[in-house]
């Protein structure tokens, strides 16, 4: 019982934390990049509170209270009742009781506050002018890609929406499952975990969850997900040396599930999903509560066969000619492989993929996070573009340890892009093959 509500409680405080911070920001921050704006969000600002003055039932400090007429009877118990009265209405709540915890109390509480801002943001939803742009539907998205390909630096630009909760290659938590079961038997498994994770039912994603609580080498995945990283789940500072994966609350299904329904949309990358056929077993699964959509990023294979060598142990003679031969002649037949399917475009794939090149993405974030976005039905919003001019410009100050954008902020890209497609050649690519 007492494990119940901590977790519980850990639920609302989460939920109370990204009310009053996350959900108004982006809201707050758009408004204050349009001045013409500003006097329509002080009206409707006005409005609101004065729709929530009017609309019972009213705080209890501006209650007139007073004995209700009672009629002669029997009298309610005193530790079990008690009755205030505006006009002629009255109004009975229930008073806890003598014996009831602390816990118990502080939840009550945490719900009531809840309850508060669920009306102040159903409200402003209808009502904002922001609620115009983008699709009402929870979108999913899934990013595709290969090693060495720049999904990371993808993955962030969702990552830093308040509005998107993010995953970090969920697919590690079947590592074991892929080299210990058949093909056929993993791609269930596989399709199952998606498919929970875009309806937010992590209840059957037990092993997900401890995944991602107990196991040392998924800090990075934890770590790399803001929903999943901020206080207080995960301590807030994350340079210390010594951090690791237990430093965090263990992640229980109802709680992941209930910050996952917190957020309008859901994101998911992996390098782990190679095959784009295979889409088709997640979008049988589409319903009317989600749309799931696709973007697979590539990038000029020459630039992977570099990063590949630079990156890997030489140790085991994979850096030979012939090793070197026989993975690219496997990333690019990979690779036209989901090219050539992806144009074919069958029925269940049209108006749900893209293909992106990781090259375009590094010459023109701004341009081609506004087209990403666009695609996927989902608002810009300003933490992205922030982060973006951070990005762009060399402004942003060291990241943590173990952030997912290490690899990829401070640079410059144009230039790492056009001296990678000149450092190795030998691996051509094309579609007509």
């Amino acid at each position: 019982m007492q494990a119940d509500l901590k977790d519980s409680l850990l639920t609302l405080k989460y939920l109370l934390q990204y009310r009053s911070t996350h959900r108004y920001e982006a809201m707050v921050l758009e408004t204050l990049n349009r001045p013409r704006e500003t006097a329509l969000c002080i009206a409707l600002l006005l409005a609101m509170f004065i729709i929530l003055f009017l609309s019972g039932p009213r705080p209890s400090f501006i209650l007139n209270s007073q004995p209700c007429p009672r009629v002669q009877g029997p009298s309610p118990s005193k530790d079990s009742t008690t009755e205030t009265c505006v006009g002629a209405s009255c109004i009975r709540t229930e008073i806890l009781c003598p014996n009831c915890t602390t816990l118990e109390k502080e939840l009550s509480d945490l719900r009531q506050k809840v309850s508060m801002y669920e009306r102040l943001n159903k409200l402003l939803e209808f009502n904002s002018w922001m609620s115009q742009h983008g699709s009402k539907m929870r979108q999913n998205i899934l990013i595709l890609s290969g090693e060495h390909c720049g999904s990371s630096l993808l993955g962030e630009l969702f990552n830093q929406n308040p509005q998107v909760f993010y995953l970090y290659e969920p697919l590690r938590s079947l590592d074991y499952y892929r080299d210990n079961r058949p093909p056929d038997v993993y791609d269930a498994m596989v399709t199952h975990l998606l498919d929970g994770i875009f309806h937010c039912k992590f209840d059957e994603l037990t092993y997900f969850t401890n995944h991602m609580s107990f196991q040392y080498s998924s800090l990075r995945s934890r770590l790399a997900s803001r929903a999943l990283s901020v206080p207080p789940l995960c301590p807030g500072n994350h340079d210390y040396p010594w951090y690791n994966i237990r430093m965090c609350t263990p992640l229980k299904p109802k709680t992941t599930s209930a910050i996952c329904r917190l957020h309008q949309h859901t994101v998911t990358k992996t390098i782990q999903f190679n095959d784009v056929h295979k889409l088709s077993y997640l979008m049988d699964k589409e319903s009317a509560e989600y749309s799931l959509k696709v973007v697979h990023l590539v990038r000029d294979p020459r630039a992977i066969v570099y990063t590949h060598l630079t990156r890997t142990d030489n140790s085991t003679g994979n850096h030979t000619a012939g090793a070197v031969k026989e993975f690219s002649r496997n990333l690019c037949a990979q690779m036209l492989r989901n090219i050539k399917y992806a144009i074919t475009a069958p029925s269940w794939l049209q108006g749900k993929y893209t293909l992106l090149r990781y090259e375009d993405l590094g010459t023109n974030p701004h341009q081609i996070t506004e087209l990403v976005y666009k695609f996927v039905g989902v608002p810009v919003a300003p933490q992205v573009r922030m982060w973006l001019d951070k990005l762009a410009y060399g402004t942003t100050t060291k990241p943590p340890q173990y952030s997912s954008s290490t690899s990829f902020l401070s640079r410059n890209f144009t230039p790492r892009i056009l001296r990678d497609r000149c450092k190795i050649g030998g691996c051509k690519c094309s579609i007509h093959s």
